[in-house]
């Protein structure tokens, strides 16, 4: 028996045994219970197409299987592709769950027209398959890793690759048994993380993330707007003191701490992801020289589209 909750129970069974914290040694395992309950985390309005679709890495040999497509269209101005990756905590971030996000980031801009292509078969009507075609070209993907457990570094890493996360935690009657036993689910659901999201977001930027740092897709628009005023390129130092003078009543407190590894100011940190995610994507220049920046066709219109909203 599998019952969905929303939060923390506190509670016995009705033979008096405690449910306990468990996590699957299997990734196939955690993505069996989400796809069970497809519906209470993602809402009505989202539609898994569960293909092995293949992406193909430009200018690497090794392919790229998201575990699950998802189309959401709980908004209908603005339907978003959604790649899946199911990890389990006990991974390790840097050899195994970054790897896997990077690879994603790299895949996404070559594979437009072959993501279309195969998954619009998944669509149930022309007006499924016309909005699944805007997410695609008109929008960059969201890639939401769902896991058994978030911890902090792990939210580091997805604050810094702007990856959205869900926390599907699992307590279960009987740890040999683990879901074989009874067990409850904890998840905040995906629909209500969206809406929230969506109040506070400024800008068509998709995975801002609130809380005491400011998020990624915040630098987006502003590194933009200083590579369109200084006539398309500059130097590294100065499109920053640019993104500075043009965020400095926004940035919190601590993006002006040091990160982690003591290296950098957090926020400057952030806005070179940031320009990597651009570079990712197509908005800049991957070929520009070493410590330049370089806005492309792509950045430029995505620039217009960012300013017409705001």
């Amino acid at each position: 028996m599998s019952v969905v909750l929303t939060h923390f129970p506190h509670f016995e069974s009705a033979s008096g045994k405690m449910f306990y914290r468990y996590s699957s040694k299997l990734e196939e395992s955690l993505k069996q219970e989400v796809v069970k309950h497809f519906e209470q985390i993602f809402g009505k309005d989202v539609l898994i197409f569960r293909l092995t679709t293949r992406l193909s890495l430009p200018r690497v040999d090794r392919k790229v299987i998201p575990d699950d497509f998802a189309l959401d269209l709980s908004n209908s101005l603005r339907p978003k592709l959604i790649l899946i990756e199911y990890e389990l905590a006990v991974h390790d971030i840097y050899e195994h769950i970054s790897t896997q996000i990077m690879r994603f980031l790299d895949a996404i801009g070559p594979n437009q027209a072959r993501l279309f292509e195969v998954l619009r078969n998944g669509c149930r009507n022309d007006e499924e398959r016309l909005k699944l075609y805007d997410a695609i070209y008109k929008d960059s993907p969201v890639i939401l890793v769902i896991i058994d457990t978030v911890t902090e570094k792990i939210k580091e890493k997805a604050d810094r690759f702007n990856v959205r996360l869900l926390e599907f935690a699992t307590y279960v009657e009987d740890l040999k048994l683990g879901f074989d036993s009874e067990h409850i689910h904890f998840f905040e659901p995906y629909s209500l993380k969206e809406t929230e999201l969506e109040k506070e977001t400024e800008t068509i930027v998709r995975s801002a993330r609130i809380g005491e740092i400011t998020s990624q897709s915040d630098y987006i628009f502003p590194i933009l707007e200083a590579l369109v005023e200084m006539g398309g390129s500059g130097r590294t130092s100065e499109i920053l003191d640019m993104i500075f003078q043009k965020m400095k009543h926004t940035l919190k407190s601590k993006d002006f701490e040091k990160i982690p590894s003591g290296t950098d100011i957090r926020w400057k940190h952030t806005a070179q992801w940031a320009r990597q995610r651009l570079v990712n994507e197509g908005h800049l220049n991957k070929d520009s020289a070493r410590g330049t920046w370089e806005i492309t066709g792509a950045g430029r219109r995505l620039y217009e589209n960012l300013r017409s909203r705001r």
